[in-house]
């Protein structure tokens, strides 16, 4: 009975260490492509789309997006309602937002997937 339970207890160690190791490479990667502190500047029409002008209040210099300069960032189709809706209610109360780019990567800000409301 003492091996298997020796045994268990280094699987499990081992799950434990490789299920951390995932979710720290997730949390890595999922951070490259979010903006975590950006202000509303405009909302408009922009090549045919609606459009945000976002202010990167971030701290961080985003490839394509340098720190304290504006954007405009297509929403994507599927919920631009949602995110047109979020960046004028932000604007409305001088709140800044959370801009994610798809597929998490700094060089794509054209398009944004989401838009939260901060605190």
């Amino acid at each position: 009975m003492e091996i298997r339970s020796n045994k268990a207890k280094v699987g499990f160690g081992a799950f434990c260490m490789v299920l951390l190791f995932l979710m720290s490479a997730t949390v890595t990667f999922a951070a490259n492509g979010i903006c975590e502190k950006a202000t509303v500047v405009a909302v408009g029409a922009k090549n045919d789309a609606n459009s945000v002008k976002v202010r990167n209040d971030e701290g961080i210099p985003f490839t394509g997006w340098a720190v304290g300069e504006s954007i405009w960032v297509t929403l994507h189709p599927d919920n631009a309602d949602a995110m047109l809706a979020t960046a004028l209610t932000a604007m409305s109360l001088g709140k800044q937002i959370t801009v994610v780019a798809p597929g998490n990567s700094y060089s794509n800000w054209g398009l944004v997937t989401q838009i939260f409301l901060n605190n």
